[in-house]
């Protein structure tokens, strides 16, 4: 009845009904990586007016009853957001990436030499090329040895195209 800010949301009563932002997209064509809503955060100055952050949810597939999270920033004072990370239908999360494939995906829009992937499944961060195809090139594994401790393997990909394990820490650090 008397907001404190420009928009405030309330329950209705005091028996504890959650307070809800629905947006909804009257659409009956949704496809794949369609935007179906988004919500922006703007910015008007003496550079003139920008989106600088945005969540948006987007279609993971067609009618759009799988989506995905995408969250962009703005990296400099003149330009809209892009997207930094997003979540997919699976709960995978991407940084850098579009298109998280693991729980974890980090990547690098570095030079061509330096474009590398970070992915993490739960059991070993894999090192790939910035692909597709995505070739792995190294890898951390953490297994354990016995019921007792975990071991550390650090493996890279040699001439003949198999991992070779160049280092391993015991779980008493040797």
């Amino acid at each position: 009845t008397s907001p404190s800010v420009n928009l405030e949301v309330a329950s209705l009563d005091a028996t504890g009904t959650t307070a809800i932002i629905r947006l909804t997209s009257k659409d009956l064509s949704v496809i794949d990586e369609q935007e179906l809503s988004e919500i922006q955060f703007y910015n008007s100055d003496a550079d003139g007016a920008h989106v600088s952050a945005y969540i948006k949810n987007i279609a993971a597939e067609t009618y759009g009853r799988k989506g995905q999270l995408a969250f962009g920033v703005s990296t400099t004072n003149s330009t809209n957001a892009v997207e930094a990370l997003r979540i997919n239908e699976n709960g995978n999360v991407g940084i850098g990436t579009t298109t998280p494939y693991t729980k974890l995906v980090v990547g690098s829009r570095g030079t061509a030499a330096a474009t590398s992937i970070l992915a993490y499944d739960g059991i070993a961060f894999d090192f790939y090329n910035d692909g597709p195809p995505y070739k792995r090139h190294g890898v951390i594994i953490s297994q354990a040895a016995d019921t007792s401790e975990s071991v550390l393997d650090f493996n890279t990909k040699v001439a003949s195209g198999t991992n070779s394990t160049k280092m391993t820490i015991l779980g008493n650090g040797n």
